[in-house]
């Protein structure tokens, strides 16, 4: 994340400035998929299916209904639960995937799991089935998704979503608390433009240069602290490489 847009965070449309939804790393983003796991039509053993890969993180599947047109598609897709804070910071702890019904159908590890309308699926990293919400139109509750989230990362993980929730709010409110410090970088660069001196233009520079030094290096450890919060520990590990 570039120095200093942890500012963003400021008060948007309403939103508290220690909100995460402003920052393009908490966007729940889509991956399209044809399959979620090879299918077990597809000549295998339903243990093979099952033996042949392993996801890298939990996964949040959105099966939509391709009957829908593209614009009630993106409604939903841009429903308010995944602008939810709590929603937000939870998807990035799962692999975010999207597959229309048709190939959900014939899919081993979601065909089983399918609701009339529009569902949203939660599987292990090994594609065993954790939970499910179906819904219609746009109505999807945000604290239904986040339990969710929730109960499917305890069973594989050390990683509490609603622990990692409350910390990723204590980071944001160390961002906020740089926003002065940005403003005195701000302030230098008013100051620049104004002074006629070299000789005082190039103190100021130096003065700029080195706030502007000050501020990067307390983002990065922020940046740092953020990171290290969204690794996943498997439980039974000691989580090192």
């Amino acid at each position: 994340m570039p120095s200093g847009s942890g500012s963003g965070a400021a008060r948007a449309g309403g939103r508290s400035s220690t909100s995460v939804i402003n920052l393009p790393q908490f966007r729940v983003s889509w991956r399209d998929v044809t399959e979620v796991k090879i299918d077990v039509t597809s000549g295998m053993t339903e243990e093979q299916a099952k033996a042949l890969s392993r996801n890298d993180k939990p996964l949040m599947v959105y099966v939509y209904n391709d009957l829908a047109d593209e614009e009630a598609r993106y409604s939903i897709e841009n429903a308010s639960a995944f602008f939810d804070d709590k929603v937000a910071v939870g998807a990035r702890l799962f692999d975010c995937v999207r597959i229309d019904l048709e190939s959900a159908q014939s899919d081993g590890a979601l065909k089983e799991h399918l609701g009339r309308d529009n569902t949203i699926i939660f599987l292990r990293p090994d594609y065993k089935f954790a939970g499910a919400i179906e819904f219609k139109s746009t109505k999807i509750k945000p604290r239904s998704v986040f339990g969710a989230m929730c109960k499917t990362m305890k069973l594989d993980y050390k990683n509490c979503v609603a622990t990692t929730y409350k910390k990723m709010k204590s980071i944001q409110k160390e961002r906020v608390k740089l926003q002065p410090d940005a403003r005195k970088v701000a302030e230098f660069d008013e100051k620049i433009l104004k002074e006629s001196s070299a000789k005082k233009r190039e103190k100021l520079v130096s003065s700029r240069d080195k706030a502007q030094e000050e501020l990067d290096a307390k983002h990065a450890k922020i940046d740092e602290k953020e990171n290290e919060l969204f690794n996943l520990v498997a439980k039974g590990s000691d989580g090192k490489a």
